[in-house]
């Protein structure tokens, strides 16, 4: 039977989606979306469904909502994270697609005692590799679509390119509020560094995409974009962007007549909590601005007691219909719903005498390095399999994997892969630290402080990169220091590069390669995109412009000195 609130997604005329120029309607989408849920049937499932940028992974995550099953959605490439929870959760099935076929796989047809009100569960950003999921409501999911389109003021004119993957909140968000505002979605799995993004965005007459901090430090280096005639609004959340790249795109924005608006989230909150209002932007660029509607948000001191005066740090509290039914670490989890009164972010912010509020740092042991939310905890105890001892810290654009010099070499590097491939970082991200001991406080705690300061002067003493800066932008600078450094630690500079393949294995995940394959093929993406193109630059020298477009093979003659005709 359709359940009558995710219906409301698909109760809207024109058309819904738009997928390498062909357009689907919203009555298609919803005759997709029933075929779906037919064939899961009439009981209650659990379904593990491995999304894409398509129409029907759309319209197989609506029929798994409008059957009224459980969906955890997760990522192409993220197939052993699935496989690692499986035998936890027991999904009933497995959905996925190859070359645009369906694939689904009855994995057992036992009934599984799942809470009536859940309907999905997706990962948080800083559990990628763990268990625990977070456990959304339809009314959790649709109330945020519902306060994402109010304030972003959608309507049925919208159409957003996806730049993001719906398997995760940020994503997720975007198809539904665009949805539920009878808006449309441009569907495309290509980086915003391809060419064929920005193309595919005007012939499709996009008016909006969104991104992550990371996204917005490479679409500064140029403007050309910017002036699409058919935009209307870009949105940023996924991590704290710069204050000054705020500044930056609002006033690209003012320019060329579309709003940069700022937000704030976590997947505990189905995902938005706070927004900055576009006019604001340019003035308070370190701002999240104010609470969603029908959201709330204040502060709490260190005692519980909540914090009325301006300008009082404390912890940043959120209540509203869109927080979480709790998490879920084991199959009995699915059965209960835990009926929260707030949502504790873990931030530590403070509220102007205009009633913004602004992050001022964190309350517990978390980072975001491109927008990846990460428990140095977790890392910590991931590093520890490899180097007992081992310490985390970091911050939003590193993390360092401290050791004595009892577990440098091959232990410290295992740690290192291992921390980067559990939480889906970029590997030059988490970099080993050799220290003769471990600093410690007068408690006898390790002095997390002074392993960070010491990470510091070790990379300031490295000085900066030789590597010429073509752009000059932020990222560039940040990340040709990150890869200068990371390879230099493990002995990958430009002579000891065996080949591209290992170069492309490095930072696009251990997969064949075939030698007629280019970046483009193998969906690099904004996160793995410039660490390539400087590794190929040590390995190769100067690149082609279109390097991203170009075979495994024609790279390689290059470093021959054979040309591609």
């Amino acid at each position: 039977m359709m359940q009558p609130e995710a219906f409301a997604l698909l109760n809207h005329d024109g058309v819904a989606l738009v997928e390498n120029g062909v357009t689907t309607s919203y009555a298609e989408l919803a005759a997709l979306a029933v075929e779906y849920g037919r064939r899961l049937g009439t009981e209650r499932r659990l379904v593990f469904l491995e999304t894409c940028n398509s129409v029907h992974a759309v319209g197989a995550l609506l029929g798994c909502l409008l059957g009224g099953h459980v969906v955890h959605p997760f990522a192409v490439g993220e197939s052993h994270l699935a496989v690692a929870r499986g035998p936890v959760f027991q999904p009933n099935v497995r959905l996925g697609f190859t070359q645009g076929e369906c694939d689904l796989v009855w994995m057992h047809d036992r009934s599984l005692d799942l809470h009536p009100d859940l309907r999905i569960l997706l990962s948080t950003s800083g559990s990628t590799g763990a268990p625990k999921l977070v456990k959304l409501s339809e009314t959790n999911l649709l109330s945020n679509a519902a306060a994402i389109a109010e304030y972003l003021q959608l309507g049925p004119g919208e159409r957003a390119a996806t730049t993001l993957d719906f398997a995760h909140a940020f994503g997720l968000s975007v198809l539904t509020s665009h949805l539920h505002s009878g808006g449309s979605l441009l569907l495309t799995s290509r980086p915003i560094t391809d060419p064929g993004f920005w193309t595919s965005f005007r012939e499709g007459e996009a008016t909006s995409f969104s991104g992550v901090p990371y996204t917005f430090e490479l679409l500064r280096r140029t403007e050309d974009w910017a002036s699409i005639p058919s935009l209307k609004h870009v949105a940023q959340a996924g991590g704290r962007l710069d204050p000054e790249l705020v500044r930056h795109f609002a006033r690209l924005g003012r320019k060329h007549g579309w709003r940069f608006q700022v937000m704030y989230g976590q997947t505990e909150a189905s995902p938005r909590m706070a927004y900055l209002p576009p006019e604001l932007a340019e003035d308070r660029p370190d701002c999240i601005g104010v609470a969603i509607p029908g959201g709330h948000l204040t502060l709490f001191d260190e005692q519980g007691g909540e914090i009325s005066e301006a300008h009082v740090a404390g912890e940043l509290i959120y209540s509203g219909p869109n927080v979480m039914m709790g998490y879920a670490s084991s199959l009995d989890d699915l059965a209960t719903a835990e009926r929260l009164p707030h949502l504790r972010t873990g931030d530590l912010a403070e509220r102007d005498t205009h009633g913004l509020f602004r992050i001022v740092g964190r309350a517990s042991r978390f980072v975001k390095p491109f927008g990846i939310r990460v428990g140095l905890d977790d890392a910590q105890a991931i590093a520890r399999k490899h180097v007992p001892g081992a310490v985390c810290v970091g911050d939003d654009s590193h993390i360092v994997v401290a050791v004595t010099p009892e577990g440098q070499g091959d232990p410290a590097d295992q740690a290192v892969a291992a921390v980067a491939m559990h939480f889906a970082l970029p590997a030059f991200v988490v970099r080993p630290l050799v220290l003769d001991t471990m600093p410690l406080l007068p408690n006898g705690k390790v002095d997390l402080r002074a392993i960070l300061d010491h990470d510091t002067n070790v990379r300031e003493r490295a000085g900066p990169t030789s590597v010429k800066l073509e752009q000059g932008g932020l990222a560039e600078r940040l990340v040709r220091r990150f890869v200068h450094e990371f390879t230099s630690i493990v002995g990958l500079r430009r002579e000891h590069w065996e080949s591209v393949q290992a170069i492309y294995t490095m930072f696009l995940g251990e997969r064949p390669h075939a030698a007629d394959l280019s970046f483009r093929d193998l969906a690099g993406d904004s996160l793995s995109y410039v660490s390539t193109q400087l590794a190929l630059e040590e390995y190769l020298g100067e690149l082609p412009d279109n390097w991203e477009q170009m075979p495994i093979r024609d790279l390689e003659n290059l470093r021959n000195g054979v040309h591609a005709i």
